[in-house]
């Protein structure tokens, strides 16, 4: 039997592929992009469970994140522990310093989705705070509403918070659901879950997040003694990383199995019960893991060595680009093609931008080709070092050679006005290395 719901995944992935958009991102990677494709939806009936077969996906993952939330912790390093780090890149000590959470120890990620989920507004401070009835507990809200009035149209869980964005290591992506509960004549009701999913990464995020959202709903049918119904995944910006292309096109050629069961072990009454042990995924036979590498903004994924401002990036360093093709220059950077994924390429020589301290920039070329880099703050310091120090010699050995040159003398001192020359020579000499000192300056704002 054909896994149709699997199958509906693999194409909207080549549709993306083949038809989206090319666009720049927030993490200077690239992607092709597709806005509000069709749902994907999955049965939840008979104990299925919407675990990708065409690649083997964590389940260790997903579950310890998932009882993560419902516990309303914030600390990446609790779930690290257990060897899960789908979260060390957003809660590392350089990316929290570049959003200017300065104040926070490595890990914390401030008030994302399991703090919003069990205390909506409630005043963050860290992550080793006890939060113990602050905020609105919507996850409560929620089974208490399933339970007394099940026809209830606002069985909502959100996390969009704007407000504590700031305080965010990430906003939400998968931003609010909904619970919706059916009564066929024959069964116990059935409990369905419809997510908005605002920003979706069709190669990394998605498949672990359908398989979360999908064990959400298992798990608060379970406490209110209904029988899981369905998963609906409503999706916005919809893209596939222009690193992950290769990788999904060898997932595409492979046939989806059918969906393994989930069993849960014992009974539990309340959702704070819940323990890693109490879950189990049967009939799983899946395929072979396929690697794709997580975005994020920090230097390990974004860098460039240029120093010049404003500069033409033809002239050397290296980018990670996003335009589909970029003409003739000397310049390097990984860009995204069609059929190239991620690869080597040359970039526009009047491509230009001001890289004259840290962050992140990006800057369109003539034909529409999109550069986005981050600037490391320690190379630029010594590329410009290094530069003050090269100009400080040639014009100790330019002084040294006219002032010994018997012609230069004869035309100074030929001249009433000498002053001027030597003025001259000292505007033309001294341009470099106070350009220097002003790129230093400006390295290190007040």
């Amino acid at each position: 039997m054909t896994n149709t719901q699997e199958q509906a995944y693999l194409d909207l992935c080549e549709r993306i592929i083949q038809e989206g958009e090319h666009r720049p991102d927030r993490t200077g990677t690239g992607t092709f992009s597709l806005f509000a494709p069709p749902q994907l939806r999955f049965s939840l009936s008979d104990g299925t469970f919407p675990l990708l077969t065409t690649k083997k996906v964590f389940f260790k993952g997903i579950l310890h994140e998932l009882l993560w939330f419902v516990a309303g912790e914030t600390d990446a390093k609790k779930l690290t522990v257990k060897g899960v780090k789908i979260w060390e890149g957003n809660g590392s000590r350089e990316y929290l310093d570049s959003l200017g959470l300065t104040h926070r120890r490595e890990g914390d990620l401030g008030p994302v989705y399991g703090f919003q989920w069990r205390h909506f507004g409630a005043d963050y401070i860290d992550c080793d705070t006890d939060y113990t009835g602050k905020g609105y507990d919507q996850l409560a809200k929620i089974i208490n509403t399933l339970k007394t009035n099940p026809y209830d149209r606002r069985i909502i869980l959100s996390a969009w918070n704007p407000p504590a964005f700031k305080d965010m290591a990430l906003p939400p992506c998968h931003v609010f659901c909904q619970f919706y509960v059916n009564f066929p004549k024959d069964s116990k009701p059935k409990l369905s879950c419809i997510m908005y999913q605002r920003s979706c990464d069709m190669g990394l995020g998605v498949p672990f997040n359908i398989a979360s959202y999908a064990l959400l709903t298992y798990m608060i049918a379970h406490v209110v003694d209904m029988e899981p119904g369905e998963f609906i995944h409503t999706m916005g910006d919809s893209h596939v990383y222009c690193d992950h292309v290769d990788a999904l096109k060898e997932q595409l050629q492979r046939v989806p199995r059918q969906f393994p069961k989930l069993k849960i072990n014992r009974s539990v009454t309340s959702i704070d019960d819940f323990k890693f042990e109490d879950f189990e995924v049967v009939d799983y036979d899946p395929y072979g893991p396929i690697k794709m590498k997580m975005s994020v903004i920090s230097g390990d994924t974004l860098w460039i060595s240029i120093a010049l401002d404003p500069l033409p990036l033809d002239r050397g360093g290296v980018a990670r680009t996003s335009g589909d093709s970029f003409g003739s220059g000397s310049g390097e950077g990984a860009f995204c093609g069609r059929d190239t994924g991620a690869t080597i390429g040359v970039l526009r020589s009047s491509t230009t931008a001001d890289f004259s301290g840290s962050g992140v920039y990006t800057t369109t070329g003539v034909s529409g080709s999109t550069v986005s880099a981050r600037i490391d703050r320690l190379l630029l310091l010594r590329f410009h070092l290094s530069e003050l120090i090269c100009s400080l010699f040639l014009i100790s050995c330019n002084l040294a050679f006219f002032s010994s040159a018997s012609w230069f003398s004869a035309i100074v001192a030929s001249r009433a006005n000498s002053w001027r020359i030597w003025l001259i020579w000292a505007i033309i000499c001294w341009n470099f290395p106070i350009k220097s000192i002003s790129r230093l300056v400006r390295l290190f704002p007040i």
